[in-house]
C-alpha cells in the first residue's frame, strides 16, 4: 500500500513539473493610471517636468516589483491646457476602467475632468492645482499641494512679520487667477488689511503700464502677482519703473523657473512662493531620492520643483496602494481617508474624512543672480533689486 500511495505521489508530481511553465507571472494585475496633462502648449514646461518626475517614482517602484507585484501603468495624454480635450481623455479613461485619474494640470481641466470622474466614483489624486472649489470637495478627491486659501495666508503672513501691510494684487483672466485673487481678498480681511487695492489684466497685455500706475496709486509696501510667466514678467518690469523697492510676490502657478528665466537679473529679488520644499536641498530626504531617482531614470532632466510635486504625489499615492487591502477604488478612498501625518522623508501629509489637501505647507523661493532660484526663509533673506 506505501509502495503504490508513493508511486502515484511521484506520478502526480512529474505531471505537474511537465505542464507548469518554467516560471509563473510575476505580476496578477496592472494598475492603470490615467494622466492628462498640457504637454504641448504654454504650460508644457511644468507639465513635462511633473510628469517625469511622477514616471521616474513609478519606475523605481515597478523595479522592485511594484506594488504587491501589481505594475503601474501611467498613461499620459495631451490636453495641450484645453478642458475639452482634458474632459475627452478623462472619458477615454473611464470608459477603458482605469483604476485611478492622476495629477492633472489647470484649474478648469481639473473642475470639469472631477464632475465626470465623480459620478464614476473614480479616485483623482495629486492634480497640480489649488483651486478652491476643488479642494473644498471631500469624497474621492485627494491633493498633495495647498490650496489658494493656504497659499495667500502663507504670503501674507510672511509680509505683516515685517510689517508690510499696503499690499496690491494683480491677476491675469485666467480661471486660477481670479480663484487666487478671490482668496487673497478674504484673507487680506480677515487679517484686517484695510489698504490694498486690485489690479487685473489689460485686453492688451503689452499695455501695463495703467495697471502699474494703479498698483501704485497706495504706494504698496508689496504687490502679490497671480498670473502666467510671460504676462507677469511685463508687469515686473512695468512696476519697477515706478517703484524699484516695492516687495513682488508671486503665486505658485506661475511656474517660478519659467519666470526666472524671462527675467533673469531683472527678476533679482522676486519671490515665488512654492508647495514642495526647494529641490537642491539635499539635507531632505525626500529630495535626496528624488535627485536619485530622477538622474536614474531621466539622467538629462534638470531637477525642477514640478519635477518634485510630481515626484511626491506619486509617491504617496504608492504609499496609499501598498497600504490597501483590497485593489479597488472604493478601498483606495478609504485607505487614503485614513492617512494620518505620512512622513515622506521631510515632507509630510494627512487626509481626514472631510480633508482632501494632503498638505498646506508653503515654501518660499527668490529670483537671484543670474536668474537662478534660491530658497528664503523669510523678507530679510531677499536680494536688494537695484535698477540698472
Amino acid at each position: 500500500m506505501k509502495k503504490n500511495f508513493f508511486l502515484k505521489l511521484l506520478f502526480l508530481f512529474t505531471i505537474f513539473f511537465l505542464y507548469t511553465p518554467a516560471y509563473s507571472p510575476l505580476y496578477s494585475e496592472t494598475i492603470k493610471i490615467g494622466q492628462s496633462l498640457p504637454v504641448t502648449g504654454n504650460m508644457s514646461a511644468a507639465a513635462n517636468q511633473f510628469q517625469k518626475g511622477a514616471s521616474a517614482w513609478i519606475q523605481f517602484i515597478n523595479s522592485r516589483g511594484g506594488i504587491n507585484n501589481n505594475l503601474i501603468e501611467l498613461i499620459t495624454k495631451d490636453d495641450s491646457g484645453d478642458p475639452k480635450k482634458a474632459l475627452k481623455n478623462t472619458e477615454f479613461f473611464i470608459l477603458e476602467n482605469f483604476f485611478m485619474i492622476y495629477g492633472y494640470m489647470g484649474s478648469e481641466s481639473c473642475i470639469e475632468s472631477f464632475k465626470l470622474s465623480e459620478k464614476s466614483k473614480i479616485p483623482f489624486f495629486g492634480a497640480s492645482t489649488g483651486a478652491q472649489e476643488l479642494h473644498s470637495k471631500g469624497g474621492s478627491i485627494f491633493f498633495m499641494r495647498p490650496d489658494y486659501a493656504s497659499e495667500t495666508q502663507n504670503m501674507i503672513e510672511i509680509l505683516l512679520n515685517h510689517q508690510k501691510n499696503k499690499i496690491a494684487l494683480f491677476n491675469s483672466d485666467s480661471k486660477w487667477a481670479q480663484s487666487f485673487a478671490s482668496e487673497a481678498e478674504k484673507n487680506f480681511k480677515k487679517n484686517q488689511i484695510e489698504n490694498y487695492t486690485f489690479a487685473s489684466s489689460p485686453k492688451d497685455n503689452a499695455k501695463l503700464t495703467k495697471a502699474a500706475e494703479k498698483i501704485n496709486s497706495i504706494s504698496p509696501d508689496a504687490l502679490i502677482i497671480a498670473a502666467e510667466p510671460d504676462l507677469a514678467a511685463l508687469l515686473i518690469k512695468e512696476i519697477r519703473k515706478i517703484n524699484p523697492s516695492i516687495i513682488i510676490m508671486a503665486s505658485s502657478e506661475i511656474n517660478g523657473e519659467k519666470l526666472s528665466g524671462n527675467l533673469m537679473n531683472q527678476g533679482i529679488g522676486v519671490i515665488v512662493s512654492q508647495v514642495v520644499p526647494f529641490p537642491f536641498y539635499t539635507k531632505l530626504p525626500v529630495t535626496q531620492l528624488y535627485k536619485r531617482v530622477s538622474s536614474e531614470y531621466f539622467p538629462e532632466e534638470p531637477l525642477s520643483f514640478y519635477g518634485l510635486e510630481g515626484f511626491i504625489s506619486a509617491r504617496a499615492m504608492t504609499t496609499i496602494l501598498n497600504e490597501c487591502k483590497e485593489l479597488t477604488r472604493e478601498n483606495f478612498i478609504k485607505t487614503a481617508r485614513n492617512m494620518k501625518s505620512v512622513n515622506l522623508g521631510g515632507f509630510v501629509f494627512d487626509f481626514t474624512e472631510n480633508k482632501s489637501t494632503g498638505s498646506l505647507s508653503i515654501y518660499f523661493s527668490q529670483i537671484g543672480p543670474g536668474g537662478f532660484l534660491t530658497p528664503i526663509t523669510s523678507l530679510d533673506d531677499i536680494y536688494k533689486y537695484n535698477a540698472l
